[in-house]
């Protein structure tokens, strides 16, 4: 929807057309503010911006200054968003101009079928560009994002990768014999114990010591390490 502070309607004479502002003038100053926008944010991409038609029976008072653009809070900067367009003067207004953004950039897909729990190697990789504003869940660029992450649902030939369908590694499992180390005051000392639960890297999970029988809490570190404060 269209919203001014001054909106006035009717098909103006061509004498009269002098004194209103083009209504190309304004659709040119929300589209160079949003590709401005989008440019700064994905410098990189392949950018396409076009202003929506405005209503050839609007008429705002010709803007003696340059006119000025800005987003409204919570406005996007991809996809459909909108562009405060407004003149400042002794004939003030303001106008909302919806504008269409899109941003193409190269992402990583996956170059085959593949299967949950599997774990992301170079050759399941391929890139493709995607439009941004399709993209809402998040994308990858870099290959090193994602190599060694298991996949938690399978994937489609040429569809993105996304953080939500990535998880790290697990590097203790239920069950497993680890390796516990505490350390304190300036010496470690270490120990065997049996994982109580699956983790991952930097993952907080409980361990049973084999010698004491006790269970304690420690931080995954590496393959079969945990860490203990002491």
């Amino acid at each position: 929807m269209l919203l001014g502070c001054l909106t006035a309607f009717g098909y103006p004479s061509p004498s009269m057309a002098q004194q209103f502002q083009t209504l190309d003038s304004i659709r040119k100053a929300a589209a160079d503010y949003a590709l401005a926008a989008a440019k700064q944010t994905l410098p990189s991409a392949r950018l396409q911006v076009r202003a929506a038609t405005l209503d050839t029976r609007l008429r705002l008072p010709r803007c003696d200054h340059p006119l000025k653009s800005s987003a409204p809070s919570g406005s996007r900067e991809v996809g459909h968003t909108v562009v405060a367009v407004r003149c400042s003067g002794p004939h003030a207004w303001k106008l909302y101009v919806p504008v269409e953004v899109k941003a193409r950039i190269k992402v990583l897909v996956a170059a085959q079928p593949l299967t949950r729990g599997a774990q992301v190697d170079a050759g399941m990789l391929s890139t493709a560009e995607r439009d941004v504003a399709q993209l809402p869940y998040g994308y990858f660029r870099r290959r090193s994002a994602v190599l060694g992450q298991v996949l938690r649902r399978n994937l489609a030939p040429g569809e993105a990768l996304t953080p939500g369908v990535l998880r790290p590694p697990l590097l203790v499992r239920r069950g497993q014999v680890v390796t516990l180390t505490a350390a304190a005051q300036g010496f470690s000392v270490s120990t065997q114990g049996v994982a109580l639960q699956d983790g991952a890297r930097g993952a907080l999970v409980r361990v049973r010591n084999s010698r004491s029988k006790r269970v304690v809490q420690g931080v995954v570190t590496g393959s079969g390490q945990v860490r203990v404060q002491g």
